[in-house]
C-alpha cells in the first residue's frame, strides 16, 4: 500500500469524503501537500518501533512504507489522528489517538516477543 492509499484510507475513516465516497485528496490539493509530511511523521515513529531506527522519509506519496501489515494499520490511524488535530476535531483526535496507541502498542509487544532469544554464539 503506497502512501497515497494510506492517506486516502485515513481520510475515509475520518469521514472526509465526497458524496460518492471518494476521499478528499482527489479534489483537495491541500490534503496532498500536508499529507506527505503527516505520513512521514507517523512513518518515522513506526519504523523506529519495528526496525529499531527511523526510516528515511518518503519522497512522495507514490512510495510504499516498509512496514508490516500491523504497522500500516497503525499508520492509517496515526495519520487520521494528526489530520483530525489539524482540522481542530477534538473528538476525532481523541478517538484516533486511542486507536493509534493501541495499534502502536501491539507493535512494541510484537517486537519484544521477537527479541527474547539471544544470538547464537559463534564457533
Amino acid at each position: 500500500m503506497n502512501a497515497k492509499a494510506i492517506l486516502d484510507e485515513a481520510l475515509s475513516v475520518m469521514g472526509l469524503t465526497t458524496s460518492d465516497g471518494t476521499p478528499l485528496t482527489a479534489r483537495d490539493g491541500d490534503f496532498l501537500r500536508r499529507g506527505l509530511s503527516v505520513i512521514n511523521r507517523v512513518y518515522s515513529e513506526l519504523s523506529a518501533i519495528e526496525k529499531g531506527c527511523a526510516a528515511p522519509p518518503l519522497a512522495d506519496l507514490s512510495e510504499e512504507p516498509e512496514l508490516s501489515l500491523q504497522g500500516i494499520e497503525a499508520m492509517i490511524l496515526g495519520t487520521a489522528m494528526i489530520l483530525a488535530q489539524a482540522e481542530a476535531d477534538r473528538e476525532g483526535e481523541a478517538f484516533f489517538r486511542q486507536l493509534y496507541r493501541e495499534r502502536r502498542g501491539m507493535l512494541f509487544s510484537a517486537r519484544s516477543r521477537k527479541d527474547v532469544l539471544p544470538p547464537c554464539p559463534e564457533g
